[in-house]
């Protein structure tokens, strides 16, 4: 038995908007007002127009550096944008070298899966 191939969300998104496009006035669904597109979730919608700053990327590694303090641990964190770029990164003193390896690892599955790891 063949196993069945699954889409990514990501084609399904573009290609239901690159179908839709022609006949709006809009850019993309991420301008068009609520119900304009009803095709596309609401999920979708968060999807296209999520994005990451780094000022959030960089409080999210302080908040993982100030829990692993508290748990008197090492840790390496990395961030990732949707698209799985590294926006932020930091290695704590004492940590081991192989840990700044695993977590880029970690945040650029994270973001191709879109779960948390």
């Amino acid at each position: 038995m063949v196993p069945r191939r699954v889409t990514p969300a990501r084609y399904v998104v573009s290609t239901r908007l690159q179908r839709l496009s022609s006949a709006t006035p809009f850019n993309d669904a991420a301008e068009a007002p609520q119900g304009v597109y009803p095709e596309i979730t609401n999920n979708e919608r968060r999807l296209l127009t999520m994005a990451l700053t780094l000022a959030e990327a960089n409080q999210v590694v302080q908040g993982a550096l100030d829990k692993a303090k508290e748990m008197n641990i090492r840790i390496s964190v990395a961030v990732c944008d949707a698209g799985g770029r590294l926006m932020a990164f930091n290695r704590m003193d004492g940590a081991i070298w192989a840990s700044a390896y695993g977590s880029q690892g970690k945040a650029i599955a994270s973001a191709g899966f879109a779960r948390p790891s």
